[in-house]
């Protein structure tokens, strides 16, 4: 009797070592395996920067803001019009990007698409006396897709020139938090007035595919859309002397009134 229990007790301890010894082979195969990731991820890379630097990607033009006013007080209306240039090449280029199998504009892959086209976003003037408005202003632009919003809120000041609010999307996949601007021309170049904080659900929008070429610009959605943009109140407006708007401060909407002194 006592030497099956003798045999059992090595059994059981003779066990007990070969368990020990199991969790050596996992983690082995387990660096394998992250190493195997890392070269498949380091591969991938590769071939994403290869098509971004040829371009094997789909691009959406996306809708470019334009207004008309008297930016400069000479009487005369102009035109404002928008445009998202390449840093790279100059040329103007879609705002949106999507990858070639993908039927909609895709965010992260915007963004990866503008780490290589670096866009900057302007307004020209149809006026060459009113110069351009650089509306980009950070070296790092990997994330801006142009205007969501942009708006004629009229002369303020009273010096015979038009005042605009425009907001520029920097990009965020998860975020409606947007800066809006006040800017005027003045002394021979845009100044921007104010900034303040803004949700980017409170204005019109359009779909980002909806525009694929600069054809679709005469789409009927394109009209009704600009209706809308139209239908906009200021959001900048004039009551006696003072300037009122809305802003958030931490995450509470207030109503701003300022002295016009510009």
């Amino acid at each position: 009797m006592m030497n099956k229990i003798l045999i059992g007790l090595i059994f059981l301890v003779a066990c007990q070592g070969k368990q020990t010894d199991k969790p050596m082979a996992p983690n082995g195969a387990k660096q394998a395996d992250m190493a195997a990731q890392q070269r498949r991820q380091d591969s991938l890379a590769i071939q994403e920067e290869a098509a971004v630097q040829q371009g094997k990607y789909k691009t959406y033009w996306g809708y470019r803001f334009h207004i008309e006013g008297d930016f400069n007080g000479d009487g005369k209306k102009e035109t404002l019009r928008e445009q998202l240039i390449s840093a790279r090449t100059g040329k103007e280029i879609g705002k949106f990007c999507g990858f070639e199998e993908d039927t909609t504009p895709e965010c992260y892959w915007t963004e990866r698409v503008n780490r290589f086209r670096q866009p900057k976003c302007h307004l020209t003037c149809s006026n060459p006396a009113v110069g351009d408005f650089q509306i980009t202003t950070a070296a790092d632009s990997t994330g801006t897709i142009g205007l969501i919003f942009l708006q004629n809120v009229g002369d303020l000041n009273g010096d015979k020139t038009d005042e605009i609010a425009l907001i520029e999307d920097g990009g965020g996949c998860n975020s409606v938090i947007r800066t809006i601007r006040l800017a005027t021309f003045k002394k021979g170049k845009w100044n921007t007035l104010i900034e303040a904080e803004t949700r980017e659900y409170d204005f019109p929008t359009l779909d980002q595919e909806a525009i694929i070429s600069p054809e679709d610009l005469k789409k009927i959605l394109v009209t009704d859309f600009e209706k809308k943009l139209a239908a906009t109140p200021p959001y900048f407006k004039k009551q006696n002397d003072k300037l009122v708007y809305q802003d958030y401060e931490t995450a509470t909407l207030v109503t701003k009134h300022l002295k016009i002194n510009w």
